[in-house]
């Protein structure tokens, strides 16, 4: 018989190769990690902007449905809330009175843990008349975050006016950034012309300011 032959021996990787396997994971880690965070927030906030542009649609919807043109008493009433620094899922952003919608209250939604900054476009000092305190209380706004709130009527017609807004011409605008600060920006737009609901972006976080492009999110 003849002799057996030497099985091939199984070789593993060297403690240089593991070495440099795990310098290569390392920074492929570091590469990844800050750009998946970026992605997690931008699909956060763009989750509740889309929200907030839908709750405004059915609502605007709604509204149409209404026979009395009269933007006070026809229309269907909004309360928005105070700006709000750190919200989370559950937390109010608008409230509806006066009319039958499926969701009177618009909340923030459970964005997988997201927190959030979120604020209407209009300056406390150029609100002319803010809701009160019944107001609110009709539109499910919380008694903390009355003061600063601001309402606007869809009317009938698809627009839209405010009793708390001196000047009708500028857009109004809901804009939403990670509760940290850091970008992005979302904007839902109410236009004063058209009455239509358009969702804007920015790559700046923060509420301060509005968002430059309209075109794409």
């Amino acid at each position: 018989m003849g002799r057996p032959q030497p099985r091939d021996r199984i070789r593993g990787f060297t403690l240089v190769e593991l070495l440099v396997a795990v310098a290569v994971l390392g920074i492929l880690a570091a590469i990844a990690v800050p750009s998946f965070q970026f992605v997690l927030r931008r699909e956060r906030v763009n989750a509740l902007a889309f929200e907030i542009a839908g709750w405004l649609e059915e609502t605007r919807s709604i509204a149409a449905r209404e026979v009395n043109p009269d933007a006070s008493s026809g229309g269907c009433a909004i309360v928005i809330a105070a700006p709000q620094a750190d919200a989370e899922a559950g937390d109010v952003i608008a409230g509806i009175s006066g009319c039958a919608a499926r969701e009177t209250q618009l909340r923030v939604t459970d964005t997988w843990g997201g927190r959030f900054r979120i604020s209407h476009s209009i300056p406390a000092g150029s609100i002319t008349n803010s809701p009160t305190a019944d107001d609110c209380s009709a539109s499910g706004i919380p008694a903390t975050l009355c003061s600063g709130s601001v309402r606007l009527f869809f009317t009938p017609r698809g627009m839209w006016s405010s009793d708390s807004v001196a000047n009708l011409s500028d857009d109004l605008e809901i804009r939403v950034a990670p509760a940290d600060g850091s970008a992005p920006r979302r904007c839902v737009r109410l236009s004063s012309i058209l009455g239509s609901i358009d969702i804007g972006s920015a790559n700046a976080g923060g509420v301060t300011a509005g968002c430059d492009n309209y075109a794409r999110i």
